[in-house]
């Protein structure tokens, strides 16, 4: 079967393009190249003459369809994003080194000065684009490697931690100069969304309890998705779960609070015994815990938001998560998870370089702005 998707050009405000039918990969990858190379025609002859521009480059990956494509974005200020470049099937360190050395050689040939980039927080991703650092030797420059293509939650985390990069750019004083008049570093900022994920699957993986309760979440749903038709009579059918979302756990809580009674009495008529014994009590103190994470990471995921609003967003998650534990008992499971939570957010956030860098950004901002 065909595939669809619609193309928005040069101007977000206007209609989306004419539908454009996908036939296979190859003619994908094709059209991808041709709106890409129109894109960049678009871009770059905004250009002015001797005068310099200065960008943020976000790279964000994804799917349409089943076609993993990378999409690199522009930020540019008083513009609004702009699509730049689309690339089919790039999922390697290798792949995502080369991408970004292209788009960033593109941008310096067009006197555009990239002063901040942003990747995802795959260790691929991040690892590709990091400065070698000369003092390391070449077994260690492999063993990163190595590190940097496994996506086991602790690598994750160990390139989550880095320190924003400090790639130089030398800015001339004219074009006829090769004297360096002042250098710009390019800093490196992971997303936040994927950051709070990740430390939220790190705290599952360091709490039993609060594993087992996702576990039966995830058992509830897969039921709830297959069960009989009579069943999906409940007002709608339970989210699906996302692998790489692991806070969709807190949509999937709220949907089931809100249909509580329909859901237990399916489970009491379940032919599985293992499905009639399920837990359904830890729904609403769970989501009180998880509520303030994805009010979070829906906030960093909009348009409106910018990096010099994460750090005060961060302090105010952390005064939420803290309200929510002081109405548990101290000896409850659900104290103990919040404090799980909030340790490993504190770890990845305020506690790390990424967090010295939203203060760091808050800081420069002047108030209101």
């Amino acid at each position: 079967m065909n595939k669809g998707m619609k193309l928005q050009k040069d101007n977000p405000l206007k209609d989306p393009e004419e539908l454009i039918i996908i036939k296979n990969r190859q003619d994908l990858s094709e059209k991808l190249d041709q709106l890409s190379q129109f894109c960049e025609a678009e871009f770059f002859k905004q250009d002015e003459i001797n005068k310099e521009r200065f960008v943020c480059v976000a790279f964000d990956g994804g799917k349409g369809g089943n076609f993993k494509i990378l999409a690199t974005v522009i930020h540019e200020m008083g513009k609004l994003p702009f699509v730049l470049n689309l690339t089919l099937g790039i999922s390697s360190q290798e792949g995502y080194a080369k991408n970004a050395a292209s788009i960033f050689e593109r941008l310096k040939e067009h006197n555009i000065t990239v002063v901040s980039y942003v990747t995802d927080g795959l260790p691929y991703q991040v690892a590709a684009l990091r400065p070698p650092n000369p003092q390391q030797d070449t077994a260690e420059q492999n063993q990163i490697k190595e590190i940097s293509q496994n996506e086991e939650l602790e690598n994750y985390v160990k390139y989550i931690q880095q320190e924003f990069e400090q790639k130089e750019f030398d800015m001339k004083k004219d074009n006829n100069s090769s004297e360096s008049e002042d250098r710009t570093l390019a800093f490196h900022s992971v997303c936040w969304a994927h950051l709070v994920q990740l430390a939220f699957q790190h705290a599952a993986k360091s709490n039993e309890i609060l594993s087992q309760m996702l576990d039966t979440v995830s058992l509830i749903v897969t039921f709830l998705r297959k069960m009989p038709y009579q069943w999906k009579q409940i007002n709608g059918i339970c989210p699906r779960g996302v692998q790489t979302r692991w806070l969709c756990a807190c949509i999937q809580l709220k949907w089931m609070i809100a249909r509580l009674s329909q859901i237990e009495a399916a489970l009491q008529q379940a032919n599985n015994p293992e499905i009639k014994v399920l837990r359904t009590d830890f729904f609403k103190p769970l989501h009180s815990i998880l509520s303030p994470l994805l009010d979070l990471v829906t906030a960093v995921e909009g348009n409106k938001t910018s990096l010099s609003e994460i750090f005060p967003m961060l302090v105010l998650t952390f005064e939420k998560l803290k309200n929510v534990q002081l109405s548990f008992p101290k000896n409850s499971e659900y104290y103990q998870i919040s404090s799980t939570i909030s340790q490993h957010l504190f770890k990845l956030s305020l506690d790390s370089d990424n967090g010295a860098m939203a203060a760091l950004a808050f800081s420069f901002t002047p108030p209101g702005q």
